[in-house]
Protein backbone atom coordinates (compact mmCIF):
# COMPACT_ATOMS: atom_id res chain seq x y z
CA UNK A 1 0.00 0.00 0.00
CA UNK A 2 1.32 3.73 -1.09
CA UNK A 3 1.87 6.19 1.27
CA UNK A 4 0.13 8.82 1.13
CA UNK A 5 1.04 12.14 -0.58
CA UNK A 6 1.67 15.42 0.69
CA UNK A 7 0.47 18.79 -0.84
CA UNK A 8 4.18 19.96 -0.43
CA UNK A 9 5.06 17.04 -3.30
CA UNK A 10 2.83 18.34 -5.97
CA UNK A 11 3.82 22.35 -5.75
CA UNK A 12 3.65 24.03 -9.13
CA UNK A 13 5.95 27.35 -10.07
CA UNK A 14 4.90 29.66 -13.45
CA UNK A 15 6.13 32.65 -15.33
CA UNK A 16 4.16 34.81 -16.46
CA UNK A 17 5.13 37.99 -18.93
CA UNK A 18 3.16 40.72 -19.37
CA UNK A 19 0.96 40.80 -22.30
CA UNK A 20 0.74 44.45 -24.44
CA UNK A 21 -2.15 45.59 -22.58
CA UNK A 22 0.41 45.87 -19.54
CA UNK A 23 -1.58 42.87 -17.58
CA UNK A 24 -0.66 39.88 -16.66
CA UNK A 25 -4.42 38.86 -17.41
CA UNK A 26 -5.07 36.88 -14.17
CA UNK A 27 -7.69 37.41 -11.46
CA UNK A 28 -7.01 37.03 -7.84
CA UNK A 29 -9.69 35.67 -5.14
CA UNK A 30 -9.96 34.96 -1.51
CA UNK A 31 -7.27 36.53 1.14
CA UNK A 32 -6.94 36.80 4.86
CA UNK A 33 -9.57 39.19 5.19
CA UNK A 34 -12.41 36.73 3.83
CA UNK A 35 -10.62 33.71 6.31
CA UNK A 36 -8.77 31.72 2.61
CA UNK A 37 -5.65 31.49 1.47
CA UNK A 38 -5.21 34.13 -1.86
CA UNK A 39 -6.08 31.96 -4.76
CA UNK A 40 -5.83 32.15 -8.40
CA UNK A 41 -9.67 33.29 -10.22
CA UNK A 42 -10.15 33.09 -13.37
CA UNK A 43 -7.28 32.53 -16.17
CA UNK A 44 -7.91 34.38 -19.27
CA UNK A 45 -6.78 32.83 -22.52
CA UNK A 46 -4.37 35.99 -22.98
CA UNK A 47 -2.28 34.45 -20.10
CA UNK A 48 1.33 34.67 -21.75
CA UNK A 49 3.17 31.86 -19.49
CA UNK A 50 7.21 32.01 -20.12
CA UNK A 51 7.21 28.58 -17.80
CA UNK A 52 4.62 26.53 -16.14
CA UNK A 53 0.50 26.43 -16.01
CA UNK A 54 -2.07 28.03 -13.19
CA UNK A 55 -5.53 26.84 -12.96
CA UNK A 56 -8.15 28.51 -10.84
CA UNK A 57 -8.55 27.64 -7.02
CA UNK A 58 -4.97 27.17 -7.25
CA UNK A 59 -3.53 28.21 -3.03
CA UNK A 60 -0.52 30.88 -4.34
CA UNK A 61 2.03 30.29 -1.86
CA UNK A 62 4.37 32.91 -2.60
CA UNK A 63 4.38 35.83 -5.54
CA UNK A 64 8.07 36.79 -6.22
CA UNK A 65 9.87 34.76 -3.98
CA UNK A 66 7.39 36.85 -0.97
CA UNK A 67 5.69 33.87 0.86
CA UNK A 68 2.28 35.41 1.35
CA UNK A 69 0.22 32.83 3.08
CA UNK A 70 -2.15 35.13 5.69
CA UNK A 71 -2.12 38.36 2.99
CA UNK A 72 -4.86 39.97 2.33
CA UNK A 73 -6.32 39.80 -1.55
CA UNK A 74 -5.31 43.40 -1.68
CA UNK A 75 -1.82 42.31 -1.13
CA UNK A 76 -1.93 39.96 -3.50
CA UNK A 77 -3.25 42.27 -5.94
CA UNK A 78 -0.49 45.03 -5.22
CA UNK A 79 2.41 42.76 -5.35
CA UNK A 80 1.03 41.61 -9.13
CA UNK A 81 0.86 44.67 -9.97
CA UNK A 82 3.57 46.02 -9.35
CA UNK A 83 5.57 43.44 -10.58
CA UNK A 84 7.63 43.97 -13.26
CA UNK A 85 8.01 42.42 -16.69
CA UNK A 86 7.77 38.98 -15.20
CA UNK A 87 5.60 37.48 -12.76
CA UNK A 88 6.95 34.30 -10.41
CA UNK A 89 4.11 32.16 -8.59
CA UNK A 90 4.52 28.87 -6.31
CA UNK A 91 1.02 27.63 -5.96
CA UNK A 92 -0.63 24.37 -5.31
CA UNK A 93 -4.00 22.96 -6.08
CA UNK A 94 -6.14 22.40 -3.24
CA UNK A 95 -5.90 19.11 -1.43
CA UNK A 96 -3.64 16.90 0.33
CA UNK A 97 -4.12 18.17 3.70
CA UNK A 98 -4.69 21.97 2.64
CA UNK A 99 -7.27 24.06 1.58
CA UNK A 100 -8.28 27.75 0.37
CA UNK A 101 -9.91 27.70 4.39
CA UNK A 102 -7.57 29.49 6.30
CA UNK A 103 -9.13 28.97 9.75
CA UNK A 104 -9.79 25.24 9.12
CA UNK A 105 -6.04 25.08 8.47
CA UNK A 106 -4.80 26.87 11.14
CA UNK A 107 -6.64 25.02 13.41
CA UNK A 108 -5.14 21.70 12.54
CA UNK A 109 -2.30 20.66 14.62
CA UNK A 110 0.38 19.81 13.08
CA UNK A 111 4.36 17.84 14.62
CA UNK A 112 6.54 20.55 15.66
CA UNK A 113 9.00 20.96 12.60
CA UNK A 114 6.85 19.82 10.08
CA UNK A 115 6.45 22.11 6.88
CA UNK A 116 2.77 22.10 7.73
CA UNK A 117 3.47 23.21 11.22
CA UNK A 118 5.86 26.20 10.24
CA UNK A 119 3.57 27.46 7.30
CA UNK A 120 1.06 27.83 10.23
CA UNK A 121 3.06 30.32 11.94
CA UNK A 122 4.11 31.96 8.76
CA UNK A 123 0.63 32.67 8.40
CA UNK A 124 -0.09 33.87 11.72
CA UNK A 125 3.16 36.23 11.50
CA UNK A 126 1.78 37.88 8.16
CA UNK A 127 -1.54 37.99 10.15
CA UNK A 128 -0.08 39.84 13.00
CA UNK A 129 1.08 42.65 10.30
CA UNK A 130 -2.38 43.30 9.21
CA UNK A 131 -4.14 42.72 12.25
CA UNK A 132 -4.89 43.47 15.47
CA UNK A 133 -5.47 40.61 17.67
CA UNK A 134 -7.64 40.80 20.66
CA UNK A 135 -7.92 39.68 24.05
CA UNK A 136 -10.07 39.63 27.54
CA UNK A 137 -6.93 39.91 30.18
CA UNK A 138 -6.05 43.44 30.90
CA UNK A 139 -3.72 45.77 29.65
CA UNK A 140 -0.62 46.13 30.90
CA UNK A 141 1.93 49.15 31.45
CA UNK A 142 2.80 50.70 28.51
CA UNK A 143 0.14 49.10 25.61
CA UNK A 144 -1.64 50.94 23.87
CA UNK A 145 -5.74 49.68 23.41
CA UNK A 146 -6.07 49.13 19.26
CA UNK A 147 -2.60 49.23 18.70
CA UNK A 148 -1.13 46.23 20.59
CA UNK A 149 -4.57 44.66 21.81
CA UNK A 150 -8.43 45.13 21.33
CA UNK A 151 -9.26 44.59 24.93
CA UNK A 152 -12.37 42.99 25.35
CA UNK A 153 -14.96 42.09 28.10
CA UNK A 154 -16.06 38.34 27.56
CA UNK A 155 -18.95 38.81 26.28
CA UNK A 156 -17.87 41.22 23.43
CA UNK A 157 -15.00 38.20 22.53
CA UNK A 158 -17.52 35.77 22.46
CA UNK A 159 -20.13 37.61 20.34
CA UNK A 160 -16.74 38.55 17.87
CA UNK A 161 -16.36 34.79 18.15
CA UNK A 162 -19.72 33.74 17.54
CA UNK A 163 -19.78 36.19 14.36
CA UNK A 164 -17.13 34.00 12.16
CA UNK A 165 -14.82 36.97 12.36
CA UNK A 166 -11.83 35.63 14.35
CA UNK A 167 -9.47 33.45 12.60
CA UNK A 168 -8.41 31.83 15.59
CA UNK A 169 -9.39 31.34 19.20
CA UNK A 170 -7.49 30.45 22.55
CA UNK A 171 -7.34 30.54 26.06
CA UNK A 172 -4.59 31.37 27.90
CA UNK A 173 -3.95 31.57 31.98
CA UNK A 174 -7.58 32.59 32.51
CA UNK A 175 -7.94 34.86 29.60
CA UNK A 176 -9.11 34.58 25.38
CA UNK A 177 -7.06 35.29 22.88
CA UNK A 178 -7.74 35.89 19.64
CA UNK A 179 -7.01 36.69 16.06
CA UNK A 180 -9.41 38.46 13.80
CA UNK A 181 -9.52 38.76 10.17
CA UNK A 182 -7.92 41.54 8.55
CA UNK A 183 -9.85 44.36 7.43
CA UNK A 184 -11.03 44.78 3.96
CA UNK A 185 -9.36 48.08 3.83
CA UNK A 186 -5.73 49.24 4.26
CA UNK A 187 -4.92 50.52 6.97
CA UNK A 188 -2.46 52.61 5.71
CA UNK A 189 -3.30 53.84 2.13
CA UNK A 190 -0.71 53.24 -0.58
CA UNK A 191 1.33 50.66 2.07
CA UNK A 192 -0.98 47.90 2.06
CA UNK A 193 -1.80 46.46 5.54
CA UNK A 194 1.18 46.42 6.81
CA UNK A 195 1.85 46.69 10.75
CA UNK A 196 4.87 47.46 12.86
CA UNK A 197 7.17 44.10 12.98
CA UNK A 198 8.45 44.49 16.45
CA UNK A 199 4.60 44.60 17.57
CA UNK A 200 3.81 41.75 15.44
CA UNK A 201 6.41 39.82 16.70
CA UNK A 202 5.42 40.25 20.80
CA UNK A 203 2.04 39.62 19.85
CA UNK A 204 3.27 36.17 18.21
CA UNK A 205 4.96 35.37 20.95
CA UNK A 206 2.16 35.44 23.49
CA UNK A 207 -0.86 34.57 21.05
CA UNK A 208 1.69 31.36 20.30
CA UNK A 209 1.12 30.34 24.49
CA UNK A 210 -2.40 30.75 23.86
CA UNK A 211 -2.76 28.38 21.74
CA UNK A 212 -0.16 25.91 23.06
CA UNK A 213 2.33 26.33 20.54
CA UNK A 214 5.44 28.49 21.99
CA UNK A 215 8.27 29.50 19.52
CA UNK A 216 10.17 31.78 17.43
CA UNK A 217 9.17 33.77 15.07
CA UNK A 218 8.26 31.87 12.07
CA UNK A 219 11.15 29.64 9.68
CA UNK A 220 9.88 29.75 5.98
CA UNK A 221 10.35 25.91 5.35
CA UNK A 222 11.15 23.73 1.92
CA UNK A 223 8.60 22.84 -0.78
CA UNK A 224 9.80 19.93 -1.56
CA UNK A 225 9.12 20.16 -5.28
CA UNK A 226 9.35 17.19 -7.70
CA UNK A 227 12.31 16.28 -9.54
CA UNK A 228 12.78 17.30 -13.02
CA UNK A 229 15.27 18.27 -14.89
CA UNK A 230 15.93 21.88 -14.95
CA UNK A 231 13.17 22.10 -12.15
CA UNK A 232 14.29 23.86 -8.56
CA UNK A 233 15.15 20.86 -6.13
CA UNK A 234 15.07 22.92 -2.78
CA UNK A 235 14.06 26.67 -1.78
CA UNK A 236 14.86 28.54 1.21
CA UNK A 237 14.21 31.94 2.56
CA UNK A 238 16.51 34.03 3.94
CA UNK A 239 14.43 36.84 5.95
CA UNK A 240 15.62 40.44 5.99
CA UNK A 241 13.81 43.62 7.65
CA UNK A 242 12.95 46.61 5.54
CA UNK A 243 11.60 49.47 6.84
CA UNK A 244 8.33 48.11 8.81
CA UNK A 245 7.93 44.86 6.81
CA UNK A 246 9.52 41.47 6.69
CA UNK A 247 10.55 40.46 3.37
CA UNK A 248 12.11 36.89 2.26
CA UNK A 249 14.60 36.43 -0.49
CA UNK A 250 14.43 32.87 -2.07
CA UNK A 251 17.96 31.00 -2.74
CA UNK A 252 17.33 28.69 -4.94
CA UNK A 253 19.36 25.15 -5.95
CA UNK A 254 18.81 23.67 -9.35
CA UNK A 255 18.98 20.61 -10.27
CA UNK A 256 21.83 20.21 -12.99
Amino acid sequence: MGSVKHWSTVVNQAVVQRAPNGSFNLCIEGGSEYGQFVVIGDVLTEVNFRSGSLSPGEIILEINGMHVAGYTQTDGITLIRDSGSLLHITSVQPGLGITRDLRKYLSTRFPRGSLDHELQQTIRDNLYMRTVPCTTRKPREGEVPGIDYEFLTVNEYLELEKSGKLLESGFYESNYYGTPKPPKQPMTPGTGTLRNPKMAKKQFQERAKSAGDVGPLPRIGKWLIPKKENRILSITTVARRNGTTLEGRRQYQYQN
